[in-house]
């Protein structure tokens, strides 16, 4: 039986379990004498002094049995937090706060700024909610307030705060304020000890709706149906699918055109199938309307035994949304619910999901539902053309990602995964490639209703950018408890030609809780150290994502209070993973008890805490709130230039918002690394699918452990690591090889993935700065050779050309490339070719052809340049 009940309007699970408190026997026999037996024991405690949920019975409480108060102090300005806690002697319904005014000789202190942050608040899209909380017997239940004292409020301030239940009023706290001092900044978030920075999780930061760079406003043409973003268009069919997907980027995604290319062969078609007659949708045509960031559409009509309503929704990204409700009209044996989604061959050269790593497409390929496995989308695309899907129903939940997937798998929907019996087929047909995702036979019973939702992304969502990729170029130290790596990297950054982005990793002196960087112990050292880099013209990043919060965080009890809302409710001292393979660390079973899963942990020591223990987070929290305003804060106080992220549950929104709230620096940057989760532990699923949703949103990728540059088929690497056919670039991390690595347009990053800087001396002495790239993938690319196990990108300048080799032959040791100087506009006779130096990958020589190039295991890089 769990402990407290909670009913949220946005967290998954309406669930979730408390500790009992052990109350003594005397403190049972004091309690019913002062209360009865059957109510329970309210009493207020000050922030400092967060009651945690494993907190034995504290016999201070007593002292409030029956008179409940609370005396604080705060100062003028400040978001002043307390708690009221609530120990049930029996099952207390549905819980609610009220507040009175404070008043005082100076004037009051108004109700209407006050809230109770466990009962609800502001969700991550900007909307208010409620929690609904119930608490059963011997169960305790903290209930978190803050209030906003106004900056010339001073003085004694009394009022009442009433804890009601759907029966009546529990028990009214009597709350006396002593408001002192001089004014706080910024509602004392200085000072986390206060637990001011609770605030921040009904922060609506970055949700000013402008539209970042390089995205435009969307456009509509009603008439025709058609929405254009960036370089995409689609066209809304009569039956609210769409009909049209088209492409215009350059067949490398360098650049947009006028030439479109389209994504689908033939409309999206849904039908519904009882034996041998088939029904479609026949909605009649409704509304099409938009802004300058989302075009919105819903049709009303019938399909076969069902009413059906199907909307869709566009943004400004190429990122969008189908939905059909089908309700039935009767009852019916369905042999079948299917959309069939008929791509363009040219358009779904490669494809990843459904069980498959990304690569090159299968003729054919069939796929189950099972949720063992975090598989529910797939990808099938070009480089400059393609759709993913995702399918769910109104059930959807975010999963958990990395090791902690079987925590929290897929939700099956009810309406695609039809108890197992759905899935996906591709077939491979005369003029189109078919990719049908159907459901399985199901008996339906009038007034039943089925909802069938698909994700939709049309990519790629923008042009690569290789000025960025060229020019930007990271540092990243190792973790250290001591600060001279971090300095020395700073030491050696160069703004022209060596790194000049410095990130700043968890677990080192200058960050060492991981997602907590504004920790008073570390943060005044962190910002001099970004003033630092600014004053040498670099930029500085820290570490900074949501997967994990550490127990150095002052908030920890507070949020673990919010019954899984914000640390994700696990097993608890049962719960183990790959990093705690014996079970949680002691501290966490100590002060916690239950609810929480145990992640990442690190000693960090010196003038900081003996040890960094961190929890998972709840994916689509609050907690996204808190992580954007914490992003606001350092960006107000240190100047930050952007943020690295480690695996994250951070949506799509989230990130938006993270890039209006960034947008007040100079060229902010946002890079995403993750793990390959292709394995057991993470449920194999595709990285680039499950995070396909802020891809538009991010500078760079950085795809690590378990995606070796020295193992991979160009393929994979193409479709899974370089981020081209998405519009974001990449680089090498595990096994980095920069040979292989230039074919993409990657390097490695310095102090973790090798030495990147001979490369780097490579472009700045050979000028790959405004250069046109031209990858091997391109069929119009100038250069070939006589081999398909050797690839060929060219980098076109003005007057020479950078060749990258990649070789992924286990035997060549040369080949021959193939030039086609008419449309280079150069003259074969007017040229030489060079192979220059490149330390620790190639010695420099010059050729007198191009017949025979010597090449090592991983390839080649070959200069051709005008004579004189």
């Amino acid at each position: 039986m769990f402990g407290i009940l909670v009913a949220m309007s946005l967290v998954q699970g309406s669930t979730t379990g408390a500790p009992r408190c052990e109350i003594p026997e005397s403190a049972k026999r004091l309690l019913t004498t002062r209360l009865g037996s059957s109510r329970p024991l309210v009493f207020g405690q000050t922030h400092n002094r967060p009651t945690r949920r494993v907190e034995p019975f504290d016999t201070d409480w007593l002292k409030q049995a029956g008179k409940p108060e609370l005396v604080d102090k705060a100062r003028p300005g400040q978001f002043f937090t307390f708690q009221i806690g609530l120990l049930a002697r029996k099952l207390t319904p549905e819980i609610s706060v009220q507040f009175s005014n404070l008043v005082g000789a100076k004037g009051k202190i108004l109700a209407q700024d006050a809230r109770c942050i466990s009962l609800g608040g502001i969700d991550m899209q900007g909307n208010p909610f409620k929690k609904l909380i119930s608490v059963e017997a011997s169960h305790l239940q903290p209930l978190w307030c803050g209030w906003d004292i106004p900056k010339d409020a001073l003085g004694i301030y009394r009022g009442t705060v009433t804890l009601k239940s759907v029966k009546g009023v529990v028990a009214k706290i009597q709350l006396e304020v002593h408001v002192e001092g001089g004014p706080v900044v910024d509602y004392g978030t200085d000072d986390p000890t206060t637990q001011s920075r609770l605030r921040w999780l009904d922060s609506r930061a970055g949700l000013s709706g402008d539209i970042p760079k390089p995205y435009l406003p969307v456009k509509l043409q009603p008439i025709s149906r058609t929405i254009q973003v960036l370089g995409r268009s689609v066209k809304v069919g009569g039956n609210g699918l769409p009909a049209e997907i088209s492409t215009y980027f350059s067949e490398a995604n360098t650049s947009i055109t006028k030439k479109a290319k389209q994504v689908l062969a033939a409309p999206i078609e849904f039908s519904v199938h009882e034996g041998a007659k088939v029904s479609r949708l026949k909605p009649g045509l409704g509304g099409i309307q938009g802004t300058k960031g989302l075009t919105s559409w819903e049709e009303g009509g019938t399909i076969g035994g069902f009413s059906a309503v199907v909307s869709g929704k566009l943004d400004f990204t190429g990122s969008g949304q189908i939905g059909i409700e089908l309700k039935a009209t009767l009852d019916m044996d369905i042999s079948d619910i299917q959309m069939n989604i008929p791509y363009a061959p040219e358009s779904a050269k490669y494809m990843m999901g459904l069980n498959r790593p990304g690569g090159l497409r299968p003729t054919d390929h069939t796929w189950t539902w099972d949720v063992k496995r975090h598989q529910d989308c797939f990808w099938f695309g070009d480089v400059n053309a393609g759709l993913m899907v995702r399918l769910k129903d109104e059930n959807f939940h975010r999963p958990l990602l990395n090791i902690y997937y079987g925590f929290l798998p897929l939700a099956l929907p009810n309406s695609w995964g039809n108890g197992g019996k759905g899935g996906v087929k591709v077939q491979e047909m005369p003029g189109q490639v078919n990719v049908t995702a159907y459901s399985g036979s199901r008996k339906v019973r009038k007034g039943d209703v089925l909802h069938f939702i698909a994700d939709l992304y049309v990519t790629p969502f923008r042009t690569i950018d290789t000025e960025k990729q060229w020019s930007t170029r990271f540092v990243h130290p190792h973790p250290s408890r001591d600060p001279k790596p971090i300095d020395d990297a700073l030491g050696s950054a160069d703004a022209k030609k060596g790194p000049n982005v410095l990130n700043v990793h968890q677990a080192t002196y200058y960050n060492p809780y991981i997602n907590y960087p504004y920790s008073p112990d570390s943060f005044p050292d962190f910002a001099k150290l970004v003033a630092r880099g600014h004053e040498n013209n670099i930029r500085t990043r820290v570490y900074y994502t949501t997967r994990e919060i550490t127990q150095n965080m002052p908030e920890l009890y507070a949020l673990h209070s919010l019954n899984g809302e914000v640390v994700f409710p696990g097993p608890g001292k049962d719960a183990k993973t790959l990093i705690n393979p014996k079970g949680p660390n002691p501290w966490l079973v100590k002060n916690l008890g239950s609810d929480f899963v145990p992640a990442w942990v690190d000693h960090v020591g010196g003038k900081y805490a003996a040890d960094d223990i961190s929890v998972i987070t709840t994916p689509d929290s609050r907690w996204n709130n808190f992580y954007l305003e914490g992003l606001k804060w350092m960006v107000d106080r240190a100047k930050i230039d952007g943020v690295y992220i480690d695996d994250t549950a951070l949506d799509a929104s989230s990130l938006r918002r993270a890039r209006q709230i960034l947008s007040v620096r100079p060229n902010p940057l946002i890079d995403l690394h993750t793990w390959n989760h292709f394995n057991e532990w993470a449920g194999y699923a595709n990285n680039l699918n499950m995070y396909m949703e802020v891809l538009p949103y991010l500078d760079r990728l950085w795809l690590g452990e378990g995606f070796s540059a020295n193992d991979a088929k160009w393929d994979f690497w193409l479709v899974e690591m370089s981020g081209l056919p998405f519009g974001v670039m990449s680089e090498m991390l595990d096994g980095p090889n920069p040979l292989r690595g230039l074919v993409f347009g990657e390097t490695g990053r310095l102090g973790w993935s090798g030495d990147p800087r001979p490369m780097w001396n490579l472009f700045d002495e050979h000028g790959i700065q405004e250069t046109e790239m031209l990858p091997f993938f391109a069929p119009s690319c100038p250069v070939k050779t006589d081999s398909p196990e050797v690839l060929a990108t060219v980098y076109r300048g003005k007057d020479h050309l950078i060749i990258a080799i990649g070789n992924w032959s286990k035997a060549l040791t040369s080949i021959s490339l193939k030039v086609d100087y008419q449309a280079l506009g150069l003259d074969p006779g007017k040229v030489e070719f060079v192979m220059p130096e490149i330390a620790g990958s190639q010695n420099a020589q010059t050729l007198t052809s191009l017949d025979t190039v010597p090449i090592t295991k991983a390839g080649a890089v070959v200069v051709i340049r005008r004579k004189g």
